[in-house]
């Protein structure tokens, strides 16, 4: 008998005896008990970041100022106005809806994955403008977002999905 079948035995010997174990009146979950507060938490905070940094940008400041402040590094790049002008409202409008949704708890996964797509395109292009450059606005949405997605939708019952799953 050699080592790998000594060992395959025994991974089925053990798969056995816990799926037995499990067949009877145990009601087992696929997902952890997490208090709901936690992931509303998270999503409200991270949604407020976005959120409120998007409606300066576009209601307060405006994008036409918005984007003065990469023009001079991107026309030292060779980066075209059109190209820094498109990419700023893109990202501003972004942050802006997906934000809210993740306020309100509608379309989460949705909303995560547009906000993490913008925080890649935010991230590269930093990286290409400025090669050092301060993460210190960046890096606690991309931690809260992570520990987001590590959440899984089955415990994020204080929101607007969840509500709608009841009902439809």
């Amino acid at each position: 008998m050699t080592p790998i079948t000594l060992i395959t035995d025994k991974y089925q010997l053990y798969n056995k005896t816990i799926c037995s174990s499990l067949q009877g009146n145990i009601k087992t979950t696929d997902y952890m008990a997490i208090d709901p507060f936690f992931p509303f938490m998270l999503r409200v905070i991270l949604g407020s970041l976005f959120f409120f940094q998007a409606y300066d940008k576009v209601f307060r400041i405006g994008l036409s100022e918005s984007y003065l402040v990469f023009q001079e590094d991107s026309e030292r790049r060779n980066i075209p106005i059109w190209f820094l002008k498109f990419s700023v409202a893109l990202s501003s409008f972004i942050e802006l809806i997906a934000g809210f949704m993740l306020i309100i708890g509608f379309f989460q996964s949705y909303a995560m994955t547009l906000l993490g797509i913008n925080l890649i395109m935010l991230t590269i292009g930093f990286g290409y403008l400025q090669g050092l450059w301060d993460m210190r606005h960046v890096f606690p949405r991309i931690i809260l977002l992570s520990v987001l997605y590590l959440i899984p939708l089955e415990n994020q019952v204080w929101s607007l999905d969840h509500l709608m799953g009841q009902f439809i």
